[in-house]
């Protein structure tokens, strides 16, 4: 079966196959311990809101998987408040990760922020 168009069922359907091939689905910090991993990663490079109902729909189905968050985008701002919450929502069944496009990594986050949503969640 041949998936052309991104849905919730078809992302449904992708769990159910990694599940039913013999797949552990794990964390980066774990992936050695399955005999054979798949890590879930997702870029949140448009919609934080949209990210956080694929985290739900993922914590749903007992899947825990990565978002990567992007630190300088004109498409949200994740200093504000609305985004701030909604990060932290995402924390109850996901890996957060922050990616800066820029050399000035630690200088854009502060290391409060930072340690709160990099913290490992045990997967």
């Amino acid at each position: 079966m041949i998936i052309s168009d991104f849905t919730y069922t078809s992302y449904l359907h992708l769990l159910k196959l990694i599940a039913k091939n013999g797949y552990t689905i794990t964390g980066y910090h774990k992936y050695s311990e399955a005999a054979y991993p798949c890590i879930l990663r997702h870029d949140i490079d448009n919609d934080v809101e949209k990210a956080l109902e694929l985290a739900k729909l993922e914590a749903d189905n007992s899947v825990q998987s990565t978002y990567f968050i992007l630190l300088n985008t004109n498409f949200y701002n994740v200093f504000s408040s609305t985004v701030n919450k909604t990060l932290k929502e995402m924390t109850n069944n996901s890996l957060l990760m922050f990616i800066c496009k820029t050399k000035y990594f630690q200088k854009t986050i502060p290391n409060s922020l930072f340690q709160f949503y990099c913290q490992d969640p045990g997967y």
